[in-house]
């Protein structure tokens, strides 16, 4: 019995170990700054067909989600965890990050004849993430407009 109990401590304490370990790659940052109680905006999606990693600019640390929940308001990039692991502690609260503290530029991909966005988060930057064009198009088909472009203008280009 008493195996038993170490087993499920060890595994509890594990979970939560990687679930810090993982917060500390930039989302941790992003909350200190943008965690918010909102609901999900109206035009919201959950990413699963790409892999998206948060990389902080200023300091070591990534964090990596197989999907993501990414959403798009008048007040700005919405974005919350939807991993497969749990989401202990609230270690990963929803974030809505201003128009005002996004950059992004588009890079040409040899892998995709669409490419993808890479965006800089925070001011001064925090984090910098990708997302597919095609995930780009889908929340603006979604939200009625050119949100992107209407919020951050043209992208830089990576030529």
């Amino acid at each position: 019995m008493f195996e038993f109990i170490r087993f499920i401590f060890i595994a509890i304490t594990g979970l939560l170990s990687i679930s810090w370990l993982i917060s500390r790659g930039g989302w941790n940052d992003l909350a200190e700054k943008y965690k918010t109680d909102n609901g999900l905006p109206n035009t919201f999606l959950t990413t699963k067909d790409q892999h998206i990693t948060f990389k902080r600019e200023n300091k070591s640390g990534v964090s990596s989600f197989d999907s993501l929940g990414v959403g798009v308001s008048d007040q700005g990039l919405y974005l919350s965890y939807t991993g497969t692991l749990p989401n202990l502690l609230n270690s990963f609260p929803a974030l809505l990050i201003p128009w005002s503290d996004i950059a992004y530029r588009k890079i040409a991909s040899a892998s995709s004849s669409r490419g993808y966005y890479t965006f800089y988060l925070g001011k001064p930057r925090i984090v910098r993430f990708s997302l597919n064009a095609d995930t780009v198009d889908k929340l603006e088909q979604d939200y009625g407009e050119s949100i992107f472009r209407n919020k951050l203008g043209e992208p830089e280009s990576s030529d």
